[in-house]
């Protein structure tokens, strides 16, 4: 098993993330006939602040556009007013950027995330002519994430709170049964028929309150008003069955013949 661990401090205070990367493989030869291979992939991804990036009044780089150059950051620092601790914040210049040192430390976007990536194949020699073969694959997601946005802010005066929960994963398997023979001395033929079934399941739920009952305490039941929730479902299936035949002469191709049919089905349960 192989294992990777990155931390990433970025050039911005109170930002960066942490990941925490394994894989594994097997290859195993179970008889003359038989073999199995399988892998896996696993990733564990955290961070307290992945900072908003674009042209928004939430972003540094938005401030370093409109801050003139000769200002000392020293006078942000504090960030909150005396006396106004986490209801009014300190901008001397302009309340319409807001100050930098409140961006990076208190206007955060964490997220914690899990994906495992993993396939299994199994091939089997049934006779010298005849082979199947078997393979399935998964990729699965599991995400958490929090906006926090505290009083005084630009965009959100009496500050926000969102939470995210993103499930989706991916299961993909099918089946191929090949035949292969020479037909004569000169011709050799190799025909193939399988099947593939695809699941998809996409689940996210968001949950937001626009405006803190009490500054700084960021929990959903802390809104001026309930909480507003949407749920998201993407979820669908395709059936796919197919074959192919190909003809060669000298082992030189001269003839493929491929059919496929794909059946899609749409679910939001």
């Amino acid at each position: 098993m192989d294992q990777i661990h990155s931390k990433n401090e970025w050039i911005m205070p109170n930002t960066g993330f942490e990941r925490i990367t394994a894989q594994t493989g097997v290859n195993y030869k179970i008889s003359d006939k038989l073999k199995i291979s399988t892998r896996i992939n696993y990733t564990n991804k955290k961070s307290d602040n992945l900072p908003a990036t674009g042209y928004n009044n939430q972003s540094i780089s938005y401030f370093m556009i409109f801050q003139n150059p000769n200002v000392d950051l020293n006078w942000y620092r504090d960030r909150w007013k005396k006396g106004q601790y986490e209801i009014d914040q300190i901008h001397p210049f302009s309340s319409f950027i807001d100050n930098p040192f409140l961006i990076a430390y208190e206007m955060t976007n964490s997220v914690r995330s899990n994906n495992v990536v993993g396939s299994m194949q199994a091939t089997y020699e049934i006779s010298k002519k005849f082979d199947l073969m078997l393979r399935s694959g998964i990729n699965m997601l599991d995400e958490d994430r929090q906006q926090r946005r505290p009083f005084s802010t630009a965009n959100f005066v009496r500050g926000y709170y969102k939470e995210q929960a993103i499930t989706d994963y991916e299961v993909n398997s099918d089946f191929l049964f090949t035949y292969h023979d020479k037909l004569t001395k000169d011709i050799t033929i190799s025909a193939s028929a399988g099947g593939n079934k695809l699941t998809h399941r996409y689940n996210r739920v968001d949950s937001y309150i626009d405006g803190l009952v009490n500054p700084a305490v960021y929990k959903l039941n802390n809104g001026l008003a309930n909480p507003q929730t949407k749920v998201t479902d993407k979820n669908f299936d395709v059936n796919s069955v197919y074959g192919l035949a190909a003809f060669s002469y000298k082992n030189k191709y001269f003839l493929d013949v491929t059919a496929r049919n794909d059946f899609l089905v749409w679910s939001n349960h």
